[in-house]
């Protein structure tokens, strides 16, 4: 290296890999009186195979003087390339030289503890806080010596200024759990003050150690620090939301800021009370250790994006030191911390929730497509407003993981900041004034929350000296401003058909590109909805963007209720806009119209009460142009012979939560066909339907020259970077194949995607040495492992492959699936004519995982006929594997059909069934033995399938069918039960649900989970080993006159799986059940029942008195409410009964009214509290009562069961009165409604209710639930029950 005055030594570059595209980097020692560098020569010694090199250039750092050089190079150093040379001296690209403050140099001497394993050979970093700021970070140079047990290692570091240091930062950068190390202290001198700092530790950083932390903040101590600082306990609270997958598998991690710096990104990963963290509505606490922060300005929380399923929506996060010496500080989030979700964010920064005079923006940026568009200089900007403008905000300093590098990328960032007002205009620029550094804005948006605004800024130009207008800094006003909450108009006509008046209450449902609007009451005026009428509603509601449907409900609790709907005409007024649009109306006003001619009603055709109704197409002029997303579909016709058609073929992407496009005609304009061999694109703007996980294809051709073998179809989603396969390899033919034009794909690895890396195989096909061996079709392998499966792989038959003795070589790449346990092989003819059986000899798996590590094969001997007609596929076992559970067995597969109305399925079902060692590949459910017409109501249909490799114990199933019926194509599954025939064992996978698109949630693939494994503790309920489910049954007697029974009585419990026997409750002098105003509980076992659903109860008199008459007290039973509690999942079932049951009656039949979920493992955040319940009796004449009132309350958690709201000795509601109750019960959550009830046995049984409060006396919230109106036979409705909902 060259200086003005001197030059180094040569200095050797050694450890270098000099690879392909790759930096390296190196630390050198040299006088630092060279910089800045005039010239460097460069060198290599011209050995090795491949000695040539091309150099793109060299940057030198000096951290001492802040200069930081570029020195292009762009040639080779060979000798047998370009001119030869192998030395260069290369000079520097001034337009590239950056500068900075120069860095300190330090002595850091670090000291291990002297405790057995306390070294270590991970990479330690170390950041230094000072008064003038703090570090980047500082790695220590590894080397095999370093850090060892008792030792202590010098080190010269390079740290920009920080001025007097006041703490210490150390941390392991490792992944791996077993890396430990013990610090005992470090101590620091800065060479340029000679000053010596000392940082004490004395604690392990180990995962497995201590309080499994790897990382620990020491104070300084030394000259100009006169007390050090405490390290304090800092208690974090994180609070996921309530909201629908609100959970989150990633990597969380947070960094809380204050006065006296930061804690640096802390893991969270050891949640002090629950096992799996960051579940839905869960809260979990966290220890972080720091020197003292003083005033907690803002926190940074985020995660990694890894896992199943990575999305969070993070309610808020409280923080408070464990000394107590401050009181709680609360951050709000609520909001999604997501990429498919909101503004696509990972990370946020948080301010304190008690700073309310702030206003939140978020800032949404795009660089443009244009090659070259991006930038890596630093943006910054500056927002101005009617009432103040911001400071000029750097990205850096607000999010640094924001990034404008790449053309289309979008970058985003939250801030809070005092209220600017209107939003007038912003600058924004970036620092790169030298060249090289141009960036192309596209645009800027800026979210309001508080304003209900978003202001958007169409910029399309560059910030380049070099191009557009003069400087990297450009002033921009706003082109539009979208309002997030704006006025609809909605106009409703009503039929002119007799009955078409409805005195019901409607409510709509508004959904749009951008989201969909709660359901909103049409506010009922007297003459509403009247026969032939027109009723105009005008509302404010979110703005939903371009409307694709409406959803129209009708309580239909009044009568008349029954309603013919003609049409509703919606205007949805847009964004004020600040340049011209071309548009052909109203530039603020879209209509929209949707033709519905339908009725609503109970007792009317259908029975429907609820509809939905997309825009009438051909309605006026849709002035919104906004779109769905963008999907490339790639179609993949066969390559064998006549394997193209000419029909119309339509496809219909269907979305993993059932919602899915329109019928989609799909129009090769080049050549009017799909040719053999051919790959055609199609470029879709659909609504988004999130992953695809189905697409629905078809053809409308009739003649045998429209036949169709199709591959298959890959679907992509450019702006989310998505792609999913749909493997097909079958004819779409009315006379090949089996004959269908109509097919449903599935996604490739539905249940378990991989990701896992891609392994390299060399594939050795053997085809058997016996006559007609061969075929013409291809083959299709699929590898399991101990840890899972691999994708499905074709290998296509080409010209003398898959013949008589031939061994034939593929190359594929495969999923890690762990150590192999069986392949299977699947053949996939190309026409019904040829040769569609094969001798398959062996085949052999050649593992390639790393260059230089020896190779593994593995050997799968089959020796047999495979046959596309006699079975789908084979599975075959790794060649000496002795898993006697993989011996081949029977499957009985039992389809139970519900007694539902409509429930019965016509169309062509499928299952998959998985255990231990893998799944059972597709399997049709074609013929039944136990009946012809299969899939009807109430009917079980038995299916066998034999020669099945065992899997092992089941544990899920996945079960669907292909929507081809026009008539019954919505099924109603109960239950599927599997037999395990030569294992003798049997599997239940209940269902309960519809698999259907129009019922339901619109899905017709549901996987289904074994409820078999009974052998654990849930909620610290007892073992179970003989397979007999303990339950509980709790029966609460009426405290009416005569209600109680000293007769035995008797209850049958029945579930989705089994039934109980007949249980009796006995009745002796010394056992006195059933008493009026008693509760009694009683417990039996029985195999397990599943989910229960209804209970048969009756009252049955003594044997020793057949003859006898009974008293009026003992010929009845008044039964109040019965609650069901299966004590092994902890879930209780209640039936509010409310009815006198007879004397040797046949038994009474009871539905389950609500199922109450108590499991530790389902509601971990359960607990129990009281609650006090106010009852306001109103003021007016005569509104008391002396009747017995019960209520129930519901909220999101559960029920409180019925509750008789009783004071002893005191007369309760009355005229004016408040009465307070307390009841501890299970937490209940988010109260959403309350039941209450009366009964009019008493004289003075007329009452008027005005509220009812609900106080949670653990957190003090109150909830309010008006009523204003009677509950008695005395007035108006006669009602003496009531349905309260809270405001």
């Amino acid at each position: 290296m060259h200086g003005k005055d001197s030059s180094s030594e040569q200095i050797i570059l050694s450890d270098g890999k000099f690879e392909n595209n790759s930096v390296d980097k190196f630390t050198i020692n040299a006088p630092k009186e060279l910089s800045a560098l005039t010239a460097l020569d460069i060198r290599h010694n011209n050995t090795g195979v491949r000695r040539g090199w091309y150099l793109e250039k060299v940057v030198v750092d000096c951290p001492s003087t802040g200069i930081k050089q570029t020195f292009p190079c762009n040639n080779w150093l060979a000798d047998y390339e370009g001119d030869r040379r192998i030395e260069r001296r290369l000079k520097e690209d001034l337009s590239l030289r950056k500068t900075y403050p120069p860095a300190v140099p330090w002595y850091v001497w670090v000291h291990t503890s002297d405790k057995k394993g306390a070294g270590t050979n991970a990479q330690v970093i170390l950041v230094l806080y000072g008064h003038g700021g703090k570090s980047a970070n500082i790695k220590l140079e590894r080397n095999s010596d370093a850090l060892q047990q008792g030792h202590c290692d010098q080190f010269k570091v390079d740290i920009n200024d920080v001025g007097i240091p006041y703490k210490l930062r150390a941390s392991l950068n490792s992944k791996h759990s077993s890396h430990s190390w013990h610090l005992d202290r470090i101590e620091m001198e800065n060479l340029k003050t000679k000053e010596h700092y000392r940082f004490f530790c004395g604690r392990w950083l180990s995962k497995i150690e201590d309080d499994k932390q790897i990382i620990r903040e020491l104070p300084a101590q030394g000259p100009g620090i006169p007390k050090p600082l405490p390290i304090v306990t800092y208690i974090v609270d994180i609070f996921t939301g309530n909201k629908p997958k609100a959970g989150t598998d990633a990597n969380a991690f947070i960094n809380i800021y204050g006065e006296l710096g930061d804690t640096g990104a802390r893991p969270l990963e050891y949640s002090l009370q629950n096992k799996n963290k960051f579940e839905r509505e869960q809260v979990d606490r966290f220890i972080i250790d720091a020197v003292l922060l003083n005033k907690i300005r803002k926190i940074r929380i985020g995660h990694d994006n890894t896992g199943a399923n990575p999305s969070w929506y993070l309610d808020k996060v409280v923080i408070y030191q464990e000394d107590q010496s401050y009181g709680p500080l609360t951050f709000i989030c609520d909001r999604w911390l997501a990429v498919n979700e909101d503004d696509g964010q990972i990370v946020r920064e948080l301010t304190l929730a008690t700073d309310l005079h702030n206003t939140t923006y978020h800032v949404k940026i795009k660089t443009g497509d244009d090659l070259q568009a991006g930038t890596t200089a630093d943006i910054h900007l500056q927002i101005f407003g009617e009432k103040a403008e911001t400071d000029k905000m750097q990205y850096t300093s607000v999010n640094n993981s924001i990034r404008t590098s790449q053309p289309g990328q979008f970058a985003g960032f939250t801030f809070q900041y005092r209220d600017l007002g209107k939003i007038e205009h912003i600058r924004i620029g970036h620092n790169g004034k030298i060249s090289g550094k141009g960036w192309f804005l596209d645009w800027i948006e800026i979210d309001v929350p508080h304003r209900r605004e978003i202001y958007r800024f169409a910029c399309h130009r560059w910030l380049d000296t070099r191009l557009g207008d003069d400087g990297v800094e450009h002033d921009f006003k706003p082109t539009e401003i979208i309002k997030t909450i704006i006025p609809y108009e909605i106009t409703v006509f009503t039929g002119d058909k007799v009955g078409a008046t409805t005195n019901a209450k409607i409510l709509i449902q508004i959904y749009g590109l951008r989201g969909k609007t709660d359901e909103i009451l049409l506010e009922n005026k007297f003459d509403t909805f009247e026969r032939s009428s027109i009723d105009k509603f005008v509302i404010e509601a979110p703005n939903v963007g371009k409307i694709e449907k409406i959803r129209i409900r009708h309580n239909s609790e009044k009568i008349p209720s029954a309603w013919y709907l003609e049409k509703v005409l919606i205007q949805q007024y847009l964004s004020e806009p600040f340049y011209t649009r071309d548009r052909k109306s109203d530039p603020n006003v879209e209509e929209y119209c949707f033709i519905c001619q339908q009725w609503f009603g109970k007792d009317q055709v259908g029975k429907e009460t609820i509809r939905e109704f997309s825009p009438d197409s051909g309605f006026g002029n849709m002035l919104y142009d906004a779109k769905g997303i963008n999907y490339l579909v790639h179609v993949l016709t066969g390559d064998q012979g006549s394997t193209g058609t000419s029909a119309n073929v339509s496809i219909r992407l269907i979305g993993s939560k059932g919602q899915k496009t329109r019928l989609i005609p799909l129009e090769v304009m080049q050549h009017r066909r799909f040719e053999p061999g051919n790959v055609e694109t199609f470029l879709l703007e659909e609504p988004d339907i999130g992953d695809v996980a189905m697409v629905e294809v078809q053809h409308d051709g009739d003649t045998l020259g429209d036949s169709w073998f199709l591959d298959g179809l890959i679907v992509e989603i450019p702006a989310q970077e998505r792609t999913f396969y749909f493997v097909c390899n079958e004819w779409l033919s009315k006379y090949k194949g089996d004959r269908r034009t109509k097919r449903l794909l599935k996604a490739q690895d539905l249940i378990n995607p991989s990701l896992s890396s891609l392994i390299p195989y060399v594939v050795n096909i053997h085809t058997g040495h016996i006559q007609t061996a061969g075929c013409d079709c291809d083959v299709s392998l699929k590898l399991f492992g101990t840890t899972g499966s691999s994708s499905e792989h074709i290998f296509k038959k080409r010209e003398g492959n898959f013949e008589r003795s031939a061994i034939d070589i593929f190359q594929c790449e495969l999923e890690d699936i762990g150590k192999p346990i069986k392949l299977r092989v699947r053949i996939l003819p190309k026409s019904i004519q040829g040769r569609n059986r094969w001798f398959l000899g062996k085949i052999q798996l050649i593992k390639h995982i790393k260059q230089n590590i020896k190779e593994e094969t593995y050997s799968f001997e089959f020796n047999d006929w495979i046959s596309h007609e006699a079975y789908p596929y084979f599975d075959i076992l790794i060649k000496g594997s002795i898993e006697s559970s993989m011996d081949q067995t029977t499957y009985r597969v039992i389809t139970k059909t519900s007694n539902l109305i409509d429930a019965s399925c016509d169309a062509n079902v499928f299952i998959m069934i998985l255990g231990k060692n893998g799944d059972s590949g597709q399997l049709a459910l074609k013929n039944s033995s136990a009946f012809v017409n299969k899939f009807e109501r109430g009917h079980e249909d038995i299916f066998t399938f034999e020669s099945i490799l065992n899997l092992g114990p089941l544990n899920k199933l996945l079960i669907w069918h292909d929507d081809s019926s026009v008539l019954k194509s919505a099924w109603h599954l109960e239950y599927v039960r599997v037999d395990d025939i030569k294992a003798g064992q049997t599997y239940i996978f209940p269902c309960n649900k519809w698999l259907s698109t129009k019922k339901d949630d619109g899905q017709i693939v549901r996987i289904l989970v074994c409820s078999n494994q009974l052998d654990y503790v849930i909620g610290g309920h007892a073992h179970i080993t003989n397979g007999l489910i303990p339950y509980k049954i709790e029966v609460s007697t009426s405290d009416q006159p005569n209600s109680g029974t000293t007769e035995n009585d008797w209850i049958i419990v029945e579930g989705n799986n089994n039934r109980s026997e007949k249980i009796f409750f006995k009745n002796t002098i010394d056992n006195k059940t059933l008493r009026r105003g008693q509760p009694d509980t009683f417990t039996f076992e029985c195999q397990p029942l599943g989910e229960v659903r209804r209970i048969i109860v009756g009252h049955q008199g003594k044997r020793e008195r057949p003859f006898e008459k009974y008293n009026d007290g003992d010929a009845s039973w008044y039964v109040s409410h019965i609650t069901i509690t299966d004590s092994s999942a902890g879930i209780k079932y209640e039936f509010p009964v409310q009815k006198w049951i007879t004397i040797n009656n046949e038994g009474d039949v009871f539905d389950c009214a609500t199922r109450n979920e108590n499991s530790i493992e389902q509601q971990p955040h359960r607990r129990k509290i009281n609650y006090k319940i106010i009852v306001h009796t109103d003021s007016t004449s005569g509104p008391s009562t002396d009747a017995n009132v019960s209520i129930i309350i519901f909220g999101t958690l559960g029920n409180t069961g019925s509750l008789q709201l009783k004071q002893p000795g005191q007369r309760s509601f009355q005229r004016g009165g408040v009465d307070e109750f307390i009841f501890k019960c299970l937490e209940l959550g988010k109260l959403k409604k309350l039941h209450i009830k009366h009964r009019n046995s008493a004289v003075s049984s007329d009452w008027f209710l005005d509220k009812i409060e609900v106080i949670n006396m653990d957190t003090n919230e109150k909830v309010a639930f008006p009523c204003k109106q009677r509950l008695g036979r005395k007035h108006e409705d006669y009602e003496v029950q009531l349905d309260l909902t809270p405001i």
